[in-house]
């Protein structure tokens, strides 16, 4: 309950904060997870929601507006062209117009506002059949504990899946202010974008819906709206799930990894060596291993044993026979080693700063300046030094 109140808290005292005369939401920059640089111009639908007597209403009204007009929001139709009447009118909600980026994703800041969706300037929905998925980036309200605001994303998801949304693979949760689980990416048929604009927790609505009373609701979702607001990416291509692949028969072929797969198939290739490492079941002695990679590859050569990894280099053609033996787990490519490089170095060896990073300079000033060592690297990647030796850089 003590974060319940202290949620309810910051959200009445920002927005009470936000009626003060001359009071704008803080400019500052914020930390921006990786991502496309946003468009220079959205088309922005705006819903808000004022619940107040009519000439209060009118009066917050007039402040959101103004509010808008500093930010240089473009109304559409302009507001010379909308009737006085609509500064009392309970029943409009929704404001239409285009917003440099700079104010747009602080549109859900400005008092009252309830909904925000953004789309690029120059993307035209209209093009776009009702049933297609657009892809959409939905920023959640921060600031729950961890569990609770993991708890509120599931909700989220779970609501938004009524809508239609299918959640991307993998991507950075982390939304505008830089904490996580505030950010959910995806794709929505482009006729349920206007539902996003809603409050997510009156989903499904319509008449034949089931109406779920927002008491009945699960916290944190009870008290509040998770959606801050929602940008539509200007990359609408829709997600793909991924072709399963095509069975192999017999099945035990289904051990050779991707990249072998491809070489076994190659029948120009059947007599060529490839090095692979064959994984066994168990742990069975180097002797034991050794001798059943050469029962069923006559041609292989063992290069080296790990425990129940087996190195080897045998003809391609010979590698269906070990995928046979029913103690193999899996026969692949050999995974390549890295290291961790300094990404301050340049692309081009640098040697002063060589030396400094390997602490090599140390013994250069004290006269060790290795004349006559024999130096052995050791790498997984040595490609260029025959061209290095060529050029009498490396002897």
């Amino acid at each position: 309950m003590r974060w319940t109140i202290a949620v309810a808290w910051g959200v009445l005292a920002s927005a009470v904060g936000s009626l003060m005369p001359g009071h704008e939401p803080s400019a500052q920059p914020r930390l921006k997870p990786p991502a496309p640089a946003p468009a220079a111009v959205y088309q922005a639908i705006l819903r808000y929601r004022i619940i107040a007597p009519r000439d209060e209403h009118a009066g917050y009204y007039d402040r959101l507006v103004d509010r808008l007009q500093a930010w240089k929001f473009n109304f559409q139709p302009p507001l010379a062209q909308r009737p006085d009447t609509d500064r009392f009118n309970p029943d409009l909600n929704e404001f239409r117009g285009t917003i440099a980026a700079e104010y747009a994703f602080r549109l859900h800041e400005l008092p009252f506002v309830a909904g925000v969706l953004l789309i690029p300037a120059g993307l035209d929905l209209d093009k776009i059949a009702p049933d297609e998925p657009v892809r959409v980036r939905i920023e959640i309200v921060p600031g729950l504990p961890l569990e609770r605001q993991r708890d509120l994303v599931d909700q989220a998801k779970l609501l938004l899946g009524t809508l239609g949304f299918v959640e991307a693979v993998g991507y950075d949760h982390h939304g505008d202010g830089g904490q996580p689980l505030t950010r959910l990416i995806g794709t929505i048929p482009r006729l349920q974008l206007p539902q996003l604009l809603k409050d997510l927790r009156d989903q499904p609505n319509g008449w034949l819906a089931p109406r779920i009373e927002r008491t009945q609701l699960p916290p944190p979702l009870r008290f509040f709206n998770p959606i801050r607001y929602t940008e539509v990416l200007a990359d609408t291509a829709a997600l793909v799930a991924a072709a399963e692949p095509t069975p192999r028969q017999p099945d035990y072929l289904e051990k050779i990894g991707p990249g072998l797969w491809e070489l076994i198939n190659d029948k120009d290739r059947q007599s060529e060596f490839v090095r692979v490492q064959v994984i066994f079941a168990g742990t069975p002695s180097p002797a034991v291993l050794r001798q059943r990679v050469r029962d069923h590859a006559p041609n292989a050569f063992v290069e080296g044993i790990l425990g129940s990894f087996v190195t080897a280099e045998l003809p391609i053609g010979q590698v269906k026979n070990l995928a046979a033996l029913v103690d193999v787990v899996n026969i692949r490519l050999p995974i390549p080693a890295s290291g961790d490089i300094d990404p301050s170095l340049p692309g081009e060896f640098e040697p002063a700063q060589v030396l400094a990073t390997t602490g090599l300079a140390q013994l250069h000033q004290r006269g060790a300046r290795g004349q006559g060592v024999r130096v052995a690297i050791v790498d997984a990647d040595f490609r260029g030094w025959t061209e290095q030796v060529k050029a009498g850089t490396l002897t």
